[in-house]
């Protein structure tokens, strides 16, 4: 949390402050610089390298981007940390990585500026809906995303065909929490030494508000979400019915033991959990070294009487309050998050392009690919974090709280005091 305060403490010291240094090469050209938290030794680091030498190819002579890879984590060199230095000092570059759940937090403390201006409606109907969303605050856009996520729920089929349980085709037969829960105990009487679910409850990380919040989501069926829509207020929103019912779902499915707090470390690709709810990032590692297993997957079960929600977002681009060329750099955010980059980044992570694909499209994407379901997912039913400004103090307690109730405490306590924490939190802001 020490991250967290320190942030905030630097936004009211960034608002007292001025623009940015202007630097140009020896040639004249006005340098716009980038920080990615990528490696770059990876595809996303190395992507993002070909997609700055394509701007600065087209615009030799006017403008040359400089991008820095940053580490994340580190004492003192992550990328957090000279995030947090560089907002202090005013030395922030032109275009900022930003975690999608985030922009909302960089947005109101004056961070980033507005960018929806600088693209048609057309480049911007491009995109994935959910990723636009992801970017928006306030009725404005911020930030646009190069790759999108999905969660979905993996299946060994020659368990289910043994247990007699047949899975989802698609999203007319989607799997309600009740479908759900009837296969978890049929695959526990057909054999108790096999888990029936893997949730990676272990995982104390973001994953277990990014994973396991679409079934408050889905059991949401007035659509208020977990905070207002100004993303100022919680009381009414998070504590909701939906929070409490999602909540006492999983605790349920720890306490009778058809999901575990600790289960083994790939449980279900070596044969030994019957589903696995996961990023669709699991796929390549299934496919290159799990190739015994004989696995499928469906789309993240819904509430019996909500919609399909499902997880996705991931890093965004923005462009910071310090750029001197703010629309020079939204150029540049275009070629980084164009299609070219998007698709060749999801191929080689695991991960979902963000742009709507062609008629043509032959991509693992499109009808028949592998990743085609998790794709319409996203396209179809995808749901962003929470839009708020204190995001990510709300995902540590929401966090918090599902460790707290698979742990076996009251789940209304629970969702009180998490709600009560992050109401006074936001309560700065709406001074």
């Amino acid at each position: 949390m020490k991250k967290l305060l320190l942030i905030i403490f630097c936004f009211s010291l960034f608002l007292f402050s001025c623009g940015s240094k202007s630097d140009t090469t020896a040639d004249g050209e006005k340098i716009i610089k980038v920080w990615s938290q990528a490696s770059p030794e990876i595809a996303e680091g190395i992507i993002t390298k070909q997609m700055i030498e394509k701007f600065n190819e087209k615009y030799k002579g006017q403008y040359k981007a400089e991008v820095e890879f940053i580490a994340r984590g580190g004492a003192g060199s992550g990328f957090d940390d000279k995030v947090n230095a560089a907002i202090t000092a005013n030395e922030l570059p032109d275009v900022l990585h930003i975690d999608g759940p985030n922009v909302a937090t960089f947005a109101e403390n004056g961070i980033i500026v507005p960018i929806g201006d600088y693209y048609t409606q057309e480049e911007l109907d491009s995109f994935d809906p959910s990723i636009i969303a992801q970017g928006t605050y306030k009725e404005q856009l911020w930030a646009l995303g190069y790759i999108n996520s999905a969660v979905v729920l993996f299946y060994n089929k020659d368990i289910f065909e043994k247990a007699g349980i047949t899975p989802a085709n698609g999203f007319d037969d989607v799997w309600t929490w009740d479908n759900l829960y009837d296969a978890l105990v049929k695959v526990k009487e057909y054999d108790p030494n096999i888990l029936p679910l893997d949730m990676h409850l272990n995982e104390w990380t973001e994953w277990l508000i990014y994973g396991l919040l679409p079934f408050v989501q889905s059991a949401d069926t007035q659509n208020k979400g977990v905070v207002s829509p100004d993303g100022l207020e919680v009381v009414g929103y998070l504590d909701s019915q939906a929070t409490r019912e999602a909540f006492k779902f999983i605790q349920k499915l720890v306490q009778e033991k058809l999901t575990s707090i600790s289960p083994a470390q790939y449980v279900f690709n070596t044969g030994n959990a019957a589903m696995l709810l996961y990023g669709t990032w699991e796929i390549e590692n299934l496919k290159k070294n799990y190739t015994n297993l004989n696995w499928g997957y469906m789309p993240y079960p819904r509430y019996h009487q909500g919609e399909i929600k499902g997880p996705m977002g991931s890093w965004t681009f923005g462009v910071t309050s310090s750029s001197k060329n703010p629309e020079i750099a939204a150029e540049l955010i275009k070629i980084l998050c164009s299609e070219e980059a998007s698709l060749e980044m999801a191929s080689q992570s695991g991960n979902l392009p963000v742009h709507k694909l062609s008629e043509n499209d032959t991509s693992p994407y499109s009808e028949g690919g592998e990743y085609y379901l998790a794709m319409q997912q996203t396209l179809l039913y995808g749901t962003p974090r929470p839009i708020t400004p204190v995001y990510q103090y709300l995902s540590y307690q929401f966090q918090a709280a599902i460790q707290a109730i698979i742990s076996g405490q009251d789940v209304d306590k629970v969702v009180d005091d998490m709600t009560q924490k992050v109401e006074k939190e936001l309560s700065v802001y709406r001074k």
